[in-house]
C-alpha cells in the first residue's frame, strides 16, 4: 500500500528567502536571509570574548606574573601579583574556552575557511595579537552583513 504525501507535509516546510550575490573572485555565493541575523548575533559574542579573553592576558601576563616572579617573596605586591595570576589566570582558562567556542561558531556561521579559523583561534592565545584577530574576523564579517542589509 501507497501513500502519498498530502497537505499536512506541505505544512512542515521551512521557507526562507534565498539571495545569490558574486563574490570580488567572480564565484556565486549564496546567503540566507534568516543566516544573517545568525552571523551578526556570533560575531558580537564573538567580539565580547574576543576583547574579555584579550584583556584579561595582557593582565595576567604583563602585570600580574612580573609581579608574582620578579619581587622578593611576601612583599605586598608580590602577594597581589599571586592573587592575581592564581585566581585571574583560572578565570581566562575558563573564559578562553568559551572563546574558543564562540570563534568556532563565528567560523561555521561565516564560513571561514580552515587556515583563517585555526588562525584566529591560535592568535587568541598570545597577548595583544588577540585583538589584531578579531579585528581580522570583524573586517571579514562586515561587508557581508552591511552589503546583504542594503540589497532587498
Amino acid at each position: 500500500r501507497r501513500s502519498v504525501v498530502g497537505v499536512r507535509g506541505v505544512r512542515r516546510l521551512h521557507v526562507v528567502a534565498y539571495r545569490l550575490t558574486i563574490t570580488a573572485s567572480g564565484l556565486w555565493q549564496g546567503a540566507r536571509s534568516d543566516n544573517l541575523c545568525a552571523v551578526r548575533g556570533a560575531l558580537l559574542r564573538y567580539r565580547i570574548m574576543a576583547y574579555l579573553v584579550g584583556v584579561l592576558l595582557v593582565v595576567l601576563v604583563c602585570i600580574g606574573v612580573p609581579l608574582d616572579h620578579l619581587l622578593t617573596e611576601g612583599t605586598p605586591l608580590q602577594e597581589v601579583g599571586a592573587y592575581i595570576t592564581t585566581y585571574l589566570g583560572v578565570l581566562h582558562g575558563f573564559l578562553y574556552m568559551v572563546f574558543l567556542v564562540t570563534a568556532a561558531d563565528l567560523a561555521r556561521r561565516a564560513r571561514f575557511p580552515l587556515g583563517f579559523t585555526a588562525l584566529i583561534l591560535v592568535l587568541g592565545t598570545v597577548p595583544l595579537l588577540s585583538f589584531w584577530a578579531e579585528r581580522m574576523a570583524t573586517k571579514r564579517v562586515r561587508p557581508q552583513l552591511t552589503e546583504s542589509s542594503l540589497t532587498p
